[in-house]
């Protein structure tokens, strides 16, 4: 995925090395950025807290 859109932008750059490599940033950043938002890249993650069986106990003063 990221050859072809190094592809595509260094044919929008026409050559040049520093426009070629922006034009490859950008649209990398807009093609990740629809994946994303389209739901292509998500991350789950849960979290669930349980007490330790060796954490010490509270007592009331």
């Amino acid at each position: 995925m990221v050859f072809i859109i190094d592809l595509v932008g260094n044919s929008i750059g026409f050559g040049n090395r520093f426009l070629s490599a922006l034009m490859s940033a950008i649209v990398f950043a807009l093609v990740f950025g629809a994946l994303v938002y389209f739901g292509y890249g998500t991350v789950s993650m849960s979290v669930t807290t349980t007490p330790s069986a060796t954490a010490p106990a509270q007592t009331q003063k």
